[in-house]
């Protein structure tokens, strides 16, 4: 179990996230999209994270999707050592930076994900290609990220009791 999880976890997650993308409607207009809707918004997060105004139903599902996930996987991951041997200060840095930047997209704000309008970037305004990304991104840093803190508390709680 311990060696699926390693290997297979963020890729699961990243391929429940691309069904997502694919089959979720943008706009709710069945009664059961509606109820779902009402529900995220009363008993989850509601519209947190990457919003797509274009889209506006699924950005709420794929968005409290990431956020539920991300925090579980981020748990068991920290509890099976995905991260063997020691930590590297610079490491740890870069990857609470990622953590805290994912973080604020992906809890702390609504922000809209619109591309950037240059012409060596290739990419159309409504693209769900760039949502993807962007929402992968958050997935993986804000999963990876939970892992490392989880793992520097548990380190840091035995060097503790080891002085003691």
């Amino acid at each position: 179990m311990e060696n699926f999880v390693k290997n297979y976890l963020i890729n699961i997650n990243l391929a429940i996230i691309i069904v997502l993308i694919l089959t979720v409607p943008n706009v709710a207009i069945t009664e059961f999209q509606i109820n779902i809707s009402q529900f995220i918004d009363d008993y989850l997060f509601g519209d947190i994270g990457l919003v797509s105004l274009d889209r506006p139903f699924m950005s709420k599902v794929i968005a409290n999707y990431i956020i539920i996930s991300a925090v579980l996987s981020g748990v068991l991951c920290s509890f099976i050592n995905f991260f063997e041997g020691e930590f590297s200060f610079g490491g740890v840095l870069i990857l609470l930076v990622c953590f805290i930047i994912a973080l604020y997209w992906s809890v702390l704000s609504n922000h809209i994900v619109i591309p950037p309008e240059k012409p060596y970037i290739r990419i159309a305004k409504n693209s769900l290609v760039f949502y993807g990304i962007c929402v992968a991104g958050c997935f993986c840093f804000l999963s990876i990220g939970i892992t490392t803190i989880i793992s520097l508390l548990r380190k840091t709680k035995s060097f503790i009791e080891l002085i003691k």
